[in-house]
């Protein structure tokens, strides 16, 4: 069902991108929560330029692998869905492009279990809104695919 979902998301992103003539990208990700630790992940965004170096971006990730010192985080995922604004600086004539900026989105936190209550304990926690800000180096392998 999880990857399904993921699946069906990228999908989408990618129908977008293909009718829009925007960019598509994969990236990873690392989340470090007030409440849950830490996880990691993956995703895929959907990037169009507002203006020449700024650039709007839609994106859907899935993140796992919260390590909060046990095993009782094992079984958690979050599917951030975000939504944000990036100032570009590219390299030159290179496909290198430095990039950093923030945005919002909406945090889905599906039901999990838990063996840390003395047996299987399932767990639904809230899904949230929350804001964040990004950085990285992107590379273009393509014209639309980074």
């Amino acid at each position: 069902m999880k990857k399904a979902l993921v699946m069906m998301m990228a999908l989408g992103l990618s129908a977008a991108a293909a009718y829009a003539g925007g960019g598509l990208g994969v990236y990873g990700s690392f989340m470090d929560t007030e409440d849950l630790d830490s996880g990691f992940g993956a995703g895929m965004k959907f990037k169009f330029d507002v203006v020449e170096y700024i650039a709007a971006e839609l994106r859907a990730s899935y993140v796992t692998k919260f390590d909060d010192g046990s095993d009782d985080l094992d079984n958690l995922y979050m599917i951030p869905v975000e939504a944000d604004l990036v100032f570009n600086l590219p390299l030159g004539d290179s496909p290198v492009t430095i990039f950093a900026g923030g945005g919002g989105g909406y945090y889905v936190l599906p039901e999990f279990e838990t063996d840390s209550f003395g047996g299987n304990t399932d767990i639904d926690l809230d899904d949230t809104f929350g804001f964040y800000g990004i950085g990285g180096i992107e590379f273009a392998l393509a014209e639309n695919v980074s």
